[in-house]
């Protein structure tokens, strides 16, 4: 008899490479206003890369552990970089390592090729390059550190 639940998934099946995955679905979210899309008092729906964008804006967003509504991977660690006196070219490598971590939990992201950032009065901009089961994309950000 054991002490772990029987019914736990095998980690290979978790990891298997071959698995199809459903198309990826959000709802349509508003940069510049940051609210949904709304049309015909609907929420639009949005797939793919575009589905992509959104999910990837809300994790940039949301500090990790705060809110039990999301589960434990979701969400970024940038607060961890509060209060450090680094310089800025080691706050840059630590805070595209921070972004890497924070995308890379959803399977449909197969790898983040590149972050460039720039750092403007406390203001750190970019463009995150990035390749999904679907194609290649970019996804500008903005991050408050």
């Amino acid at each position: 008899m054991s002490i772990l639940p029987t019914d736990i998934l095998n980690v290979a099946t978790l990891t298997d490479s071959s698995e199809e995955l459903p198309i990826f679905k959000e709802y349509a979210w508003d940069f510049d206003n940051d609210e949904f899309i709304i049309q015909d008092g609907e929420l639009v729906i949005v797939e793919k890369n575009e589905a992509l964008k959104v999910w990837i804006y809300k994790a940039l967003k949301t500090p990790k552990f705060r809110y039990v509504a999301y589960d434990y991977y979701y969400g970024n660690e940038f607060e961890s970089l509060v209060g450090k006196e680094y310089d800025s070219e080691l706050v840059s490598i630590e805070l595209k390592a921070l972004i890497e971590k924070c995308l890379l939990v959803n399977k449909y992201i197969q790898s983040v090729d590149s972050v460039d950032l720039e750092f403007n009065d406390g203001k750190v901009t970019g463009t995150i390059y990035l390749t999904t089961i679907y194609d290649s994309m970019e996804q500008e950000v903005d991050v408050d550190v």
